[in-house]
Parts: structure tokens; sequence; C-alpha cells
């Protein structure tokens, strides 16, 4: 099979469900449809931050979170138990130590992705998408 072929083939077989669930009329059910939880973390010591967090929040329509360069807080507070259960989208200029904890807790309940580039010497702009990990790839120990 040829590589074209082999990737229609892979992207038709992704959208089955919803062709299926299109024509029984019944669309996507609330418990087949993907959660995704969206924030965007802004460390609001800075002035750069917080000057562009309301404008970067808006333009991908979700809410900015201000924070003071400790995650401990917003992960205790419900972002952990979120991690383990649903898919998230995560934005942030925050500092190194705020986006570098939150990965590291965020694998230990799902596979992350991350993009990072530095604003200037203390602020980080990012982005990271986190889905839960399936049973058999939990850690266990």
């Amino acid at each position: 099979m040829k590589r074209r072929q082999f990737i229609q083939a892979s992207a038709s077989s992704l959208l089955l469900p919803v062709i299926l669930s299109t024509a029984r009329g019944d669309g996507l059910t609330a418990a087949a449809a993907p959660r995704l939880t969206s924030r965007f973390f802004f460390d609001h010591r800075f002035e750069t931050a917080r000057r562009h967090a309301s404008d970067r929040a808006a333009s991908l329509r979700i809410d900015a979170v201000a924070v003071q360069g400790d995650v401990t807080s917003f992960w205790v507070g419900g972002m952990d138990a979120l991690a383990g259960r649903q898919t998230l989208e995560l934005h942030g200029m925050t500092t190194e130590s705020f986006r570098f904890c939150l990965e590291v807790l965020l694998r230990e309940r799902s596979t992350v992705t991350a993009q990072v580039s530095r604003l200037d010497s203390n602020l980080l702009h990012w982005h990271m998408h986190s889905s839960p990990l399936d049973i058999g790839e939990s850690f266990h120990g």
C-alpha cells in the first residue's frame, strides 16, 4: 500500500464513528464526545504576562488564570483529577518552574506534548496538550 493510501485509510477510519452516528441522526452522545478542558495560565507578577493574557485567552476563547509561580494550588484544586479523566489543552505565559512542574505532574496521569518558547529572561510562552493514559499505560508503584 502506498503512503498516501495508508494515510487516507487511517484518516477515514477515524471519521467512521462520526459518519455512522450522523447517519443515524443522533450525533455523538455526550459519553462518546471527547471532553476538553482549556486554560491560559499567566504569571500576574509580570507586566508582559498580564498585558498579553487577556488578549491571548480571548483569541483562544478560553479562561485566563492568574498564577504566582506555584502550580500546587491548581493541581490539588482539581486539575489532578481532570488530567486522568479528560483531554487538557493548556497554554501559558509563566516562569519555567510553573511550566516544568505542571508538565511533570501531567505526565503522571497522561501523555503530554509541549511546545515552549522563551519570551524574555523570566517568561516562557508554552502550549501543552495532554490525553489521559490508558489503564495499561499507568504507572503503579
